[in-house]
């Protein structure tokens, strides 16, 4: 179904087949990165 993202395996340690990280990586993703360059945070 378009627009339905893939169901992962649960944490059992199982790898994904070729064909559901295919199908993974083939669907848009956001990605985060926060980077903490060692300063505290204004009060």
């Amino acid at each position: 179904m378009p627009g339905t993202p893939t169901a992962l395996p649960k944490e059992t340690g199982m790898a994904l087949t070729r064909e559901e990280r295919e199908q993974f990586l083939a669907e848009p993703h956001i990605a985060a990165l926060a980077v903490d360059a060692g300063r505290a945070a204004p009060r």
